[in-house]
């Protein structure tokens, strides 16, 4: 039987204690005619689900904290212009986000880019469709339910063959796993109970969809059970292998295609200190992929930052310390900050090392940067009013490198220059 909503003469009921009560909606399940309040960037405060019949409506669960949330919100835009009238992309920001509506219009005043319809302030959508983590997406066709997934399911592909096919599925996004994510994965048999060690490896598993990692702990603090569910391949050996996380995402090579496939692993072992853990996960992991990991001095493609003279405008520092290098703003710029913090973020946006080579150590004031940092002829063009510059480059640089195993040159130290 379909689930629907209590009406309470014609209207919608819905309070704190009734709430609780509430059945979450699934796949099939059907929605009453609800009225969609609070709307921000539309044509009107409010709407009811009738006012968008044949259209396939995609409500986008997010916050004005999640970069994830922010980084999406220009592909819904895109396929929204994409399809037309044939789809409504709705944003939905919950009450439990904690965002004010002043946030919410001060956010979309400030990012042009990231403005499209937003219902604030919502209870009713999030009680209806619970979860754990956003991005979250319901898609709803003629008042039925006819998809929960998660972002890479929001493609052009599945937008045409959901509407065109009543039947069509997508993988469901699942929260909610039945299953115990305080303890191991897989184990609940009989057996449980008189398990001594194990440790399991599967690929990419439906169940544990929302579940990342994490581990058990006795009364003494040492380690009794360590999991990872649904992770690429790296992020496995990027826990098991501690000098990984010397490096940045830039400077670790990935030789091997595996690296980009998911699985699951679980480990249950006596009272044990973390190394002993990752020792043994270590150990499954080369007995199962055949990876070696190997730091090594390689010549390297890289950027350079130099400073090619010195203005007062780059040592401004009578500004307020402020930045939106990290957040998702158009508006890029960074005021009154240390350089280090300008080098981290390039880093950490771009796909090949940056080398600071300014010698510059104090803090430091940039103006009119590019919405994408990675874009470099506009990253040099913003630079060169405050005598910087940013260049492609080769330098021998320390990196870690994954590949299949075989015979690997030590670590070498006879280079005339590294960058480290």
């Amino acid at each position: 039987m379909k689930k629907l909503l209590c009406l309470l003469g014609g209207a919608l009921f819905f309070s704190n204690i009734f709430s609780q009560k509430i059945t979450p909606l699934t796949i099939g399940d059907t929605i009453p005619n609800l009225t969609l309040s609070r709307i921000v960037n539309y044509k009107a405060k409010s709407a009811r689900l009738s006012d968008f019949k044949d259209r396939l409506i995609i409500f986008d669960f997010w916050a004005t904290w999640c970069t994830s949330c922010l980084a999406a919100i220009p592909h819904s835009q895109t396929l929204q212009k994409q399809f037309g009238d044939s789809i409504m992309v709705m944003l939905v920001n919950s009450k439990e986000t904690r965002d004010t509506y002043e946030k919410i219009i001060k956010l979309f005043q400030k990012q042009s880019r990231l403005i499209m319809p937003s219902i604030t302030g919502d209870t009713v959508l999030t009680h209806l469709f619970p979860h754990r983590e956003i991005p979250h997406y319901v898609w709803v066709y003629n008042q039925v339910v006819r998809a929960i997934t998660s972002p890479k399911e929001l493609t052009p592909v599945n937008i045409r063959s959901i509407i065109s096919d009543s039947n069509k599925r997508l993988p469901t996004k699942n929260d909610f796993p039945n299953f115990n994510s305080k303890g191991p994965f897989f184990t609940d048999t009989a057996a449980l109970g008189n398990i001594l060690e194990h440790s399991i490896l599967t690929r990419y598993t439906d169940n544990f969809q929302a579940v990342t990692e994490g581990s058990v702990r006795n009364s003494d603090g040492l380690m009794t059970c360590f999991y990872c569910a649904n992770k690429k391949l790296s992020i496995l050996y990027s826990k098991a292998y501690p000098v990984l996380k010397k490096y940045s995402h830039n400077r670790i090579i990935k030789s091997s295609p595996l690296l980009d496939s998911i699985y699951c692993y679980d480990l249950q072992l006596p009272a044990s200190q973390d190394w002993e853990f990752f020792s043994r996960m270590r150990e499954d992991l080369d007995k199962a992929f055949h990876l070696s990991v190997e730091e090594q001095i390689l010549p390297i493609n890289c950027l350079v930052l130099t400073k090619k003279y010195t203005t007062k405008a780059l040592f401004d520092t009578l500004m307020a310390s402020e930045s939106t290098l990290f957040d998702y703003y158009d508006n890029r710029y960074i005021h009154n900050f240390p350089m280090r913090f300008f080098y981290n973020a390039l880093n950490e946006k771009s796909s090949v090392p940056i080398i600071d080579e300014t010698g510059i150590t104090g803090h430091i004031t940039i103006d009119g940067l590019p919405t994408d940092l990675t874009d470099v002829p506009k990253l040099k063009k913003a630079l060169a009013p405050y005598g910087l510059d940013i260049s492609f480059a080769r330098r021998m640089l320390k990196v870690c490198v994954i590949k299949p195993k075989s015979k690997i040159a030590p670590l070498s130290t006879n280079q005339t220059k590294i960058n480290e």
